[in-house]
């Protein structure tokens, strides 16, 4: 209980935020603000709460059909009619961020994006948003609810597959092209779920108690990088944090997110995540979304509580002016939707989009293991495929449908002189004897979850399991090949990994997995994917508790007078590779970054230059028989004052290198990545003395060091 308060004491407090504002903010022009307040200033209290409430379709298209989802071509997740005396036309918001979801038709099915995460790849990251908002403006949305930047902090959560990974740096990284791309289609992205929602068990109701400078350093970057990146509007979560709705709390809402990072667009609910009209709208709530019902807080009672002064008209003004100026600013209220094209029943889906998700899934993969050289397969053997090669995406508001799903059994038949022979049984002892003839036995092993649900555990399905030891204990035995193919939401544990070969991590890869995956095994494709989250070796042994501690995850209830579940980010700044620096006697089962290649790669060279920024110069060069693509990382070790981890990603270069070729690379560091929250001052403060600088290949593969002094 002391501890609890302790945190309540610290966690997200009033104070001047003034020395950040001027550094981030939404970089749109000011005559998008002065637009929409022409637009506001003629517009009646009706018009004006009649845009901060949604509704599931648009009725004058659907008519009756309106509360029917997916039966009308007009029907969206999230609707706010046209307003035709003013001309400001209909927002439609719609799922997800991996593409269009709620099972509509004739889009794409790409890969996650975690899966796409771990390509490291800004541009790819922008011509992922690009296509993305392509397919969802041809369907009418002019708000896609994505991205999704909370972090990997659980590793078994089931919506993991949705985030860009743990690592605070690399998702504020990733988030702006793929914000940038998306909005490119004058439409608006929705970054989501503002903030610490980080698993799905009790996520309507549990409380995520966190330290102020855990929050700010670790959890907000993201957010606020892709409202440095022009993001339109964000999405506040169901989970209360300091025992505070998301949704109704002012500390996060309009002392972090609006003023702190200087956002000027909106905040839309979640669906069903908001519980009270005043408070919500006084703590800078701007817009309700719910299932079914046209409005439960946010409706036309609102006119009372404005004519009471409950609600201040200038709190109504904020509201509307938020929404209407990135509309003005992104292109909505240029471009609207032409229904009669663009509706949801239209297609979407093209030739280049599938193109692109297939490279997105062919740059994703990553070689976890590779023993003696087992990969890529030798032509004219024999190859046997065991497992399920159908499950590709997630489910929930991050699933896509399928167009189709390419299966790597013939996909490796189309691309080679291959024997392949795929078995459907999954019985240990048959899959054994067929491994013992075969030169290569693969296994594509799978763990698929959604929205509201977690994992267990870290494991494969026992019988998936055992399949792999099977498999691998009988191909060693007779001197045969085996290799993993895992199609997993995140993290697993693996306990046959000393028997197979090889294994390629493919994540959730979507629609064309089957196809970038045997362009991998044949060697077509270099597999250059790198790990954007740790895969701890054991679901007991991680940040979150040796076991695991039930007031870290899933949370308790306390003796404090709530009756619900209260979840402490006691691990602070710890969670994944971070942890792992500060405890040396501890060994993930794959570090972050890692990913191994079919070349090899020479780092030499390192050298650091400290001016207005810190520049870190070094060599990196293939050394081996095959063109490739390393991501060189940059990590610094802070001085122990600091309170820092002991290591933290600070730059990467991502370089396609020819065999035989080196490249000088230069990493530069930003002094406002020097430094960190100090909860006395109310404002980040620069950190002074000696750091140490980590170059290497992923977060436990250090190739080079140095340090310099600030």
């Amino acid at each position: 209980i002391k501890m609890a308060l302790v945190v309540a004491v610290v966690l997200f407090c009033v104070a001047p935020l003034a020395s950040a504002q001027s550094k981030h903010g939404s970089p749109w022009p000011n005559d998008a603000a002065e637009k929409a307040q022409a637009i506001l200033s003629k517009m009646s209290i009706d018009e004006k709460i009649s845009m901060i409430y949604g509704r599931n379709a648009i009725p004058k298209q659907c008519g009756n059909e309106a509360k029917a989802p997916y039966t009308c071509p007009w029907w969206y997740v999230g609707n706010v009619p046209e307003n035709q005396r003013l001309k400001i036309p209909s927002i439609n918001l719609e799922d997800g961020p991996q593409g269009v979801a709620d099972s509509l038709n004739n889009v794409t099915g790409w890969p996650s994006q975690l899966t796409v995460s771990m390509t490291w790849s800004e541009e790819l990251m922008q011509q992922w948003g690009q296509a993305m908002g392509e397919e969802q403006s041809s369907k009418g949305t002019n708000v896609m609810l994505g991205p999704d930047v909370n972090l990997a902090r659980v590793p078994w959560s089931g919506r993991v597959f949705e985030t860009m990974g743990e690592d605070p740096f690399l998702a504020s990284v990733l988030v702006q092209p793929l914000v940038q791309g998306i909005q490119s289609n004058n439409i608006s992205a929705c970054v989501k779920h503002f903030i610490f929602n980080n698993h799905e068990v009790n996520r309507v109701s549990v409380s995520s108690n966190v330290p102020q400078r855990t929050g700010i350093e670790m959890y907000l970057k993201a957010f606020i990088a892709a409202v440095d990146a022009g993001v339109g509007s964000v999405m506040c979560a169901f989970n209360r944090v300091n025992n505070t709705y998301s949704c109704e709390n002012k500390e996060i809402l309009q002392n972090y997110l609006k003023s702190m990072g200087g956002f000027k667009g909106w905040v839309v609910t979640d669906w069903g995540a908001q519980h009270s009209a005043i408070a919500a709208a006084n703590a800078g709530l701007d817009q309700e979304m719910e299932w079914v019902k046209n409005g439960t807080y946010f409706n036309e009672s609102m006119k009372d509580l404005i004519n009471s002064g409950a609600v201040p008209m200038s709190r109504l003004n904020d509201m509307v002016t938020r929404m209407l100026t990135p509309m003005v600013a992104l292109g909505l209220m240029a471009s609207p939707p032409v229904y009669s094209k663009q509706n949801t029943s239209s297609i979407a889906r093209t030739s280049a989009h599938d193109s692109l998700a297939e490279r997105l899934a062919g740059q994703s993969i990553s070689l976890l293991k590779n023993e003696n050289n087992a990969l890529p397969l030798k032509q004219s053997t024999s190859v046997a495929i065991f497992g399920d090669e159908s499950l590709v995406a997630g489910h929930g508001s991050g699933g896509v449908h399928m167009p189709f799903i390419s299966l790597i059994s013939e996909e490796l038949k189309n691309m080679s002189d291959l024997n392949v022979t795929y078995y459907s049984s999954m019985d240990p002892q048959f899959a054994a004897g067929i491994a013992s003839q075969s030169n290569y036995s693969i296994v594509v092993t799978t763990i698929i979850t959604g929205e509201g649900m977690d994992r267990k555990n870290l494991s494969l399905s026992p019988d998936q399991d055992a399949l792999v030891a099977s498999v691998a204990a009988a191909a060693r035995k007779a001197r045969q090949s085996s290799v993993v193919v895992a199609r997993c939401s995140g993290a697993f544990v693996m306990p046959w990994i000393g028997d197979v070969d090889a294994i390629l991590y493919q994540l959730m890869p979507g629609q064309a997995g089957g196809t970038a995956a045997a362009k991998a095994l044949l060697g077509l494709v270099n597999p250059s994917g790198k790990l954007t989250v740790s895969f701890p070796s054991d679901y007991n042994d991680t940040w979150l508790g040796s076991p695991v501690n039930p007031m870290q995850y899933p949370g308790t209830v306390r003796n404090d007078g709530n009756s619900w579940q209260q979840v402490d980010y006691t691990e602070e700044l710890q969670i994944g590779y971070r942890w792992y620096a500060d405890k040396p006697s501890k060994s993930p089962l794959f570090a972050f970054g890692h990913g191994l290649s079919y070349t090899s790669y020479a780092y030499s060279d390192v050298k650091v230059t400290v001016s207005t920024s810190v520049s870190v110069e070094f060599s990196v060069e293939n050394t081996g028989g095959m063109d490739g693509v390393e991501i060189a990382q940059v990590y610094l070790g802070f001085p122990k004052s600091s309170g820092e981890p002991a290591k933290q990603l600070m730059g990467y270069s991502r370089i396609e290198l020819e065999k035989g070729a080196k490249s000088a690379i230069t990493v530069k560091i930003s002094k406002d990545q020097l430094s960190v929250w100090s909860v006395v001052e109310q404002s980040m403060v620069t950190v002074t003395g000696t750091f140490d600088v980590l170059v290497g290949a992923s977060s436990d593969d250090i190739r080079l060091t140095t340090s310099f002094v600030l």
